[in-house]
């Protein structure tokens, strides 16, 4: 008796030191994006086993983005840090596999320090946790799929949204010798040029279309790289509206369709003094407040040659609709010299690949990988127009100065998670500047 009693008893204490298993009758777990009050999440690290630092600290989000979500390897451990805010208690956090039970990890809940609790109230959200979520995937072979959770304190349970975007990461482990092979996916090489295109080959191209913003100077037109040269002053939040929905009415007949375009590809050149990575802010017909709820952020390549940020905005809700503008918040932080950005071109594309592939072409061939488009036929006004002009055959352009081949900066587009205030400060100065259509151009200084 007394040897069955310690069998049981031993028996509870290993259980009690596992993870608990919450088992549901459905194992669908909503994403954070559908809590109806106000949530945040800020991913700092990526970590695998003995505490390897995938990600620099605070770009947690942006290593995952950069590879797509996905991590390739022989792992032990895949191990995520941060914390989130809410309006409401917190409990816990934990993982699924493969849309399986949800894992609650109780050793992955921390308290806060002042400085999270301070960021959290900031964001109007009273209560905010610390995590540290740790999947042993060892024994895991082939690809698997791996949900991040939070469980708040009503016991609801929802996947981790950074900005939008599903905390889930797809794990391609050792093969599985038992798994039937399937064949690889054959890489997208043909040339798919862009259905709607800004480009800045000629001076005044889109003269009053475009303006520059907040702590960015117009310098003008560069008649030696073709290209928009802009200032950007020494600032914490440089940004530079555009009027996308007019551009694309007077050059292409046709708005924006974001049913269609998925991507926005901004071809830039850097200079040595350039900041780390900003933002882009859009409004579109169906949700035409422009503020933290629809925002996306985005990243360089840390070179001064030739590179395009493609922002993949495939799985964000509220890119819907016909986009009315967006707003390039070219850094996050500057340095402490002024700093130039190239402007090449801003085009739209279904994919990707698309988007990725045309760069490359851009940065070989230049402006000739771009077809003809005329120049449009002015807006009635109440002084007479011009005579309408029909551009000439575009004449052989040089491609912009490159020293490597072109590696397209590869975004994820993130979208801030459905919410009334967490957050939500809105722009509203640039909203009506969108909707109206106009934007005052500074006066330019051509280049000599």
């Amino acid at each position: 008796m007394k040897k069955l009693l310690a069998v049981i008893l031993t028996a509870a204490l290993v259980i009690s030191l596992l993870p608990t298993v919450i088992f549901a009758e459905k194992t669908n777990i909503p994403s954070m994006g559908e809590y109806e009050g106000l949530g945040y999440t800020n991913l700092d690290t990526v970590f695998k086993e003995d505490d390897q630092n995938l990600s620099e600290i605070g770009k947690g989000t942006a290593y995952l983005n950069e590879n797509d979500f996905t991590l390739k390897g022989e792992y032990s451990v895949i191990d995520l840090g941060g914390w989130v805010a809410f309006d409401t208690e917190i409990k816990a956090f934990g993982y699924r596999i493969d849309g399986g039970e949800a894992v609650i990890v109780e050793e992955a809940y921390a308290v806060p320090e002042d400085a999270v609790v301070a960021a959290a109230l900031g964001l109007k959200c009273d209560y905010c946790a610390r995590f540290r979520i740790r999947v042993d995937v060892s024994g895991l072979k082939g690809r698997h799929v791996i949900d991040y959770l939070v469980q708040l304190n009503d016991n609801n349970i929802y996947i981790i949204s950074v900005m939008g975007l599903d905390l889930t990461i797809t794990y391609e482990g050792p093969a599985d010798p038992d798994a039937a092979s399937t064949p690889e996916p054959e890489e997208k090489s043909d040339l798919v040029l862009p259905g709607i295109f800004f480009t800045f080959d000629e001076e005044d191209k889109y003269d009053g279309l475009f303006s520059a913003g907040h702590d960015m100077e117009d310098l003008g037109w560069d008649s030696e790289k073709k290209c928009e040269q802009i200032i950007v002053s020494m600032s914490t939040d440089p940004y530079l509206p555009v009027n996308a929905a007019l551009v694309a009415s007077d050059f292409f007949d046709d708005p924006i369709d974001l049913s269609k375009y998925k991507v926005l590809s901004i071809g830039v050149q850097l200079d040595e003094n350039h900041g780390s990575g900003g933002q882009i802010y859009y409004v579109t017909d169906e949700y035409p407040d422009l503020g933290e709820t629809q925002v996306t952020s985005i990243n360089y390549k840390n070179h001064t040659d030739f590179q395009a940020i493609n922002v993949n905005f495939a799985k964000v809700k509220k890119w819907a609709g016909e986009l009315q503008m967006f707003r390039y918040d070219a850094f996050a932080t500057t340095s402490n010299e002024e700093s130039i950005i190239s402007l090449y071109y801003i085009a739209f594309f279904e994919t990707k690949a698309d988007a990725e592939n045309f760069a490359k072409a851009f940065a070989e061939q230049g402006y000739d990988v771009f077809p003809v488009v005329e120049t449009p036929t002015p807006k009635p006004t109440n002084t007479p127009s011009p005579t309408p002009t029909v551009t000439p055959e575009a004449s052989e352009t040089e491609a912009p100065a490159v020293t490597e081949t072109e590696v397209p900066t590869e975004v994820a587009a993130t979208e801030e998670p459905k919410q009334s205030g967490c957050g939500s400060v809105m722009l509203s100065g640039f909203a009506v500047l969108a909707l109206a259509g106009a934007a005052a151009m500074l006066v330019r200084r051509k280049k000599n």
